[in-house]
C-alpha cells in the first residue's frame, strides 16, 4: 500500500514538473520593463482626505457580529 501511494505521488510530481505553470508566453507578449518611475505632475503633493460626519449609531448586536432579524 505504501508502495502504491509512492508511486502514486512520484507520478505526481512528475506530470507536475513536466507540465509546468502552463502555456509558454513568448517575450514580445511580456511587454516592456520599465526601470525609471515616471514623473507625473501633480504626484508630490498630499492628497487631501475629504472630511466624514460622524458614524451612525451601532446597536450591541453589531458589535457582537450577529445579523440582524428579518422583519
Amino acid at each position: 500500500m505504501r508502495v502504491l501511494f509512492g508511486l502514486l505521488a512520484c507520478s505526481a510530481m512528475l506530470v507536475s514538473v513536466v507540465a509546468g505553470c502552463g502555456p509558454k508566453v513568448a517575450e514580445e507578449d511580456l511587454g516592456q520593463i520599465v526601470f525609471e518611475i515616471p514623473e507625473v505632475p501633480g504626484a508630490e503633493k498630499p492628497y487631501d482626505m475629504p472630511e466624514l460626519g460622524p458614524a451612525p449609531p451601532r446597536s450591541e448586536s453589531d458589535l457582537l457580529g450577529i445579523p440582524p432579524l428579518p422583519h
